[in-house]
C-alpha cells in the first residue's frame, strides 16, 4: 500500500513539472529605466514597465539562444502603450534609427498595432538580441508582456546564415520609426480618451 501511494506521489510529481515546464512563469523585470535584463528562454515570458526619459529611449534588453534547426521563431509584444521591438543575431542592438540613417538592427517593429507579432524564418543558430523599448514622450509610461515561442513549421527560403533576403523583410515588415508628429497626435488621441 505504502509502496503505491509512493508510485502515485510520484507520478503528480513528474505531472506537475511537466506542467510547469510548458507554462513558464513570467519574468519580472524590476526596474522602468533601461537595461540589460539578461537572458530568456527561447518559450520563455517577461513582462515590464518601461517610462520614457529625458536622455533618450528607455529600452529593456533581452537575449535569447536559438539552437540549430529552429524553423520559426515568433515574438508576441502586448502593451498598454506603443511600445517597439527590435532584434538584432549575434550582438546588442545600439540604435534604433532607420537603417539608412545607421540602425543596427535585423528586425524591427514600430507600428502602432497591439499586440506586436514578429515572425522569424529559419532564425540562425546563436544568440539573439531582443529590445522592448519606449521613444515616446518624456514621461509616458507603457507595461508590456513579451512572448517567445519556437516552432518547427516549414521554413521560408533564406539566405546563407538564416537571415532574410534582401528586401525581404519579416512579418510584419518593419515600419518607419515615429517621427515629432506621430508623438503629437499620439498625445492628442491619449488626451482625448
Amino acid at each position: 500500500m505504502a509502496r503505491r501511494l509512493l508510485h502515485v506521489l510520484m507520478a503528480v510529481a513528474v505531472a506537475l513539472g511537466v506542467a510547469a515546464a510548458q507554462a513558464p512563469a513570467p519574468l519580472n523585470v524590476p526596474t522602468t529605466g533601461s537595461m540589460v535584463v539578461g537572458a530568456l528562454a527561447l518559450d520563455g515570458v517577461a513582462q515590464g514597465t518601461l517610462v520614457a526619459g529625458g536622455d533618450g529611449v528607455a529600452f529593456h534588453t533581452f537575449w535569447f539562444d536559438v539552437p540549430a534547426g529552429v524553423a520559426r521563431w515568433t515574438l508576441t509584444l502586448d502593451a498598454d502603450a506603443d511600445l517597439d521591438l527590435a532584434v538584432k543575431a549575434g550582438a546588442e542592438i545600439a540604435t534604433y534609427v532607420d537603417r539608412d540613417r545607421g540602425g543596427d538592427w535585423d528586425y524591427r517593429d514600430v507600428d502602432t498595432r497591439n499586440p506586436t507579432v514578429l515572425t522569424i524564418d529559419a532564425p540562425q543558430a546563436g544568440r539573439w538580441y531582443v529590445d522592448v523599448f519606449n521613444a515616446l514622450p518624456v514621461g509616458t509610461r507603457g507595461t508590456y508582456r513579451l512572448g517567445s515561442s519556437a516552432g518547427t513549421a516549414a521554413a521560408a527560403p533564406a539566405a546563407p546564415g538564416g537571415l532574410p533576403r534582401k528586401g525581404a523583410p519579416a512579418a510584419p515588415p518593419p515600419a518607419r520609426r515615429p517621427d515629432a508628429d506621430d508623438r503629437r497626435r499620439a498625445c492628442r488621441r491619449a488626451r482625448q480618451r
